[in-house]
Order: C-alpha cells, then sequence, then structure tokens
C-alpha cells in the first residue's frame, strides 16, 4: 500500500475540515454548478498532495453504481401562472444493476413485481425518486428484468456500460418505470415583459441513503426498444413528451419551444438530472390586453386639445375618466401576476400611462390659470395662448408615442 505524500499542518486542518459539516456541505451544494467539482476534488486538484479523511469525503464518481435515467412526460393536469405551480404526470425509466433483496427477487422475463407486491427490503434495495423543485403527490412503480438496453455509438448497438465490478451487484440489469404525479414550481421570467416565456422543469434526485449507492446517467444515446426509448431520429431520446394535444387543456394556450436534459453523468454529492422545457404562450397575451389598450387609453387625454382652455370642467372629466379606466387596467394585470416583491416592466408602462395623464391634467390647470389671470382669451386661431396649449399637448402626444414605440421594440424584439 502506497504511503501518503508528506503535507504542511494547515493544509491537514484544510482536509480535515473538508464535509465536517451537513450544513455546510448542503450550502455548497446549492451554490454550485450541475456539473462543477466538490470543494474536496477542487482542492486536491490544485494539489495532488492532499489528501481526504477516508471518513467524511465523497465517494468519486467512479464508485457509485450507474442509474441510466429516461423520463416520459404524459400530462398536464393544472398550470398556473399566479400560484406559479403546475401538476403533471411522468413515467420515469431507471436502468441499473440490483443488488441485495432486489437481486434475490429479480422476476424472469415477462414478469414483474408492482409496488403492492413489493416489501421493505425490497424498497429499500430499489432506487428511489424524489422530486427537488416541488412535492410528489402519488407514486406507482413496476420492477422488471431488463434484456434490450444499449447504447448507440456511431450506429451500432453496445451494452449498457457498468464499469463497477463489485460481488454486491449481479450481472443482471434491472428497469425501474414509475409512474408519478407531481406539483412543481414553474420557473417564471417575470421581470421582463411580456411574460410570455415560461420554464417547465422538473429536478429529481435520490435521496442520501440511495445516493451513496448510484449516480444518474442521462446518456442521449441511449436505446431500450420495448420501451419505447431511442435516440434521434428514431426516437425523440431520453425526454419524451406527449403531443400537445395529449398533455391536457392547461397548455393550450402555451407552445413547446424546446427541451433540455441538465447533466450527461450527475455524479455531485447528491446526483439530481433536470428535465426542462422551454414554454411560449400565443399569442400575445399581456401585448394586446394590458399594453396597447393602455398606450391607446392614455393617448386620449392629448384630444383634450379639442376643448378651449377656459372650459376646465369639459377636460378634467376626459382626463379623469381616462385615469379611472387605467387604474382598472393595472389591477386587472396584477390580478394575473402572483404577489411579487418588485416591480415589473409591466408595473413602469402602467405607471408611465397614468404620467401621462397626469402630465395632461396639470397643462390643462396651468393653462386655465393663465386665462383666468390674464385680459382674456379669446378662441380665435390668432390667439398665441390657444396655439401654445395646443403645441404643448401636442409634444406630449408624441413624448409618449416615442415612448411607447421604444418600450414595445424593447419587450417584443
Amino acid at each position: 500500500m502506497p504511503s501518503r505524500p508528506a503535507s504542511s499542518p494547515a493544509r491537514e486542518r484544510r482536509s480535515r475540515t473538508v464535509h465536517s459539516s451537513p450544513r455546510a456541505a448542503a450550502n455548497r451544494r446549492g451554490n454550485r454548478a450541475p456539473n462543477s467539482l466538490s470543494p474536496a476534488c477542487e482542492e486536491q486538484a490544485k494539489d495532488p498532495g492532499l489528501t481526504q479523511p477516508l471518513l467524511t469525503e465523497q465517494p468519486p464518481a467512479s464508485t457509485r453504481e450507474p442509474c441510466y435515467l429516461a423520463v416520459r412526460l404524459w400530462a398536464v393536469n393544472s398550470f398556473s401562472q399566479i400560484a406559479m405551480k403546475a401538476e403533471v404526470v411522468f413515467r420515469v425509466f431507471m436502468i441499473f444493476r440490483p443488488h441485495g433483496e432486489a437481486q434475490r427477487v429479480l422476476p424472469a422475463d415477462g414478469s414483474r413485481i408492482s409496488e403492492q407486491q413489493s416489501t421493505t427490503a425490497l424498497v429499500d434495495a430499489l432506487p428511489t425518486l424524489q422530486v427537488r423543485n416541488g412535492k410528489t403527490i402519488s407514486t406507482d412503480w413496476e420492477f422488471k428484468r431488463l434484456r434490450d438496453g444499449h447504447l448507440l455509438r456511431d450506429g451500432e448497438q453496445t451494452a449498457l456500460p457498468f464499469p463497477r465490478d463489485d460481488s454486491g451487484f449481479s450481472s443482471d440489469v434491472a428497469i425501474l418505470t414509475s409512474l408519478i404525479t407531481a406539483e412543481i414550481t414553474l420557473d417564471l421570467n417575470l421581470r421582463k415583459f411580456p411574460f410570455d416565456s415560461c420554464m417547465l422543469a422538473l429536478a429529481l434526485f435520490l435521496p442520501k441513503m440511495k445516493d451513496s449507492m448510484y449516480e444518474f446517467v442521462c446518456d442521449p444515446q441511449l436505446l431500450v426498444r420495448s420501451e419505447r426509448i431511442a435516440p434521434s431520429p428514431q426516437g425523440q431520446g431520453i425526454f419524451q413528451m406527449k403531443p400537445k394535444e395529449e398533455l391536457g387543456a392547461a397548455l393550450c394556450e402555451w407552445e413547446v419551444l424546446s427541451t433540455a436534459v441538465d447533466g450527461t453523468r450527475c455524479a455531485e454529492d447528491q446526483t439530481m438530472a433536470t428535465f426542462r422545457v422551454m414554454l411560449k404562450r400565443l399569442p400575445h397575451f399581456w401585448e394586446m390586453k394590458y399594453v396597447w389598450r393602455p398606450f391607446v387609453i392614455s393617448s386620449l387625454a392629448c384630444l383634450t386639445c379639442i376643448f378651449h382652455p377656459t372650459e376646465i370642467g369639459n377636460r378634467l372629466d376626459t382626463t379623469l375618466s381616462l385615469l379611472l379606466t387605467l387604474t382598472a387596467i393595472n389591477y386587472t394585470a396584477s390580478d394575473k401576476l402572483p404577489a411579487l416583491p418588485y416591480c415589473t416592466a409591466l408595473d413602469d408602462f402602467h405607471a408611465a400611462c397614468h404620467s401621462v395623464v397626469l402630465l395632461v391634467i396639470a397643462e390643462n390647470t396651468i393653462f386655465h390659470v393663465i386665462c383666468l389671470m390674464g385680459p382674456g382669451c379669446p378662441a380665435d386661431a390668432g390667439d398665441l395662448l390657444f396655439w401654445t396649449d395646443k403645441l404643448c399637448l401636442l409634444l406630449i402626444g408624441i413624448s409618449w408615442a416615442w415612448y411607447y414605440f421604444w418600450f414595445s421594440r424593447r419587450s417584443f424584439s
């Protein structure tokens, strides 16, 4: 057995503190990218002579049994942008080598063990999934033997690689198929208008007691013909979706832009795989109801120039009615969004609409006061004050149209 290289006392202290606190380890996992190295691996990469205590270090990726993963999205039962939650139904395929009780009761070809037929010892031996960004409502799984699991490399089928040779694992390959209904949290981009993009992410991980045994492998070249899993162009890969018409009415106004799988080999301190669906709303719901209409209504305030500056009553009746209409639209738009601790771009636009109407009210009041204080205010076309009033309202209208054009280009380009 080779001896450990000498290290300084400072390095020994650092090696003893790595992964010493579960809370610190959890914080490091939360702030690290999906495929980044653990702090212990990073420190050892900087200094090859640094060794970690055997009792505290996380096992490297090569010591854990691969568990090949595939997901099929079946339905979206509900989709609420206000609650920022969606209820989804999906099927997960986990391909692995069984051990312990799972190896002993592995059924023959054509037979399977359902969740109702399982025992506590079998459940402890199988990998168990949990949803990270939500909560599981119900599960139903089946366990059986797998004969046709392959990887497609350069057009050739190769056997699934299981590099570790451990007597605790059999040479047989099993598949665990789980039908899961879960309520997940939506990833909405509510700062950037028009709120038409949304990410439906499904983050799956293993509990800690199972995580030290298995690691997820998301290989896009996985081929299992018995479960209709095949890479493109023969199939959809390891992340499959039912057609939009079959996903349910909850996605009737959304279009699927793309799908993605986060991580090819998830070998972190706690293995996790994320399956993402990018959605886009059709048509521009927010643009038509809560941008174009407020712009037109606020622009009507500039048409108060048809009244003479001395007719302050008609002008105030018009502008105050427009102001109340804009306030109602603003409250309606707020009801379509969750309670947010910050102002969105739509809030800024509605504030600009109110500012335009208030500016017109201030302009009308100022010119009315000037008319009252002056020697008189004739309504003929040659009156300087009369045309100055119209010019001010025209400049307000032009500035407002320019702001709307800039906002539209920034938001919808």
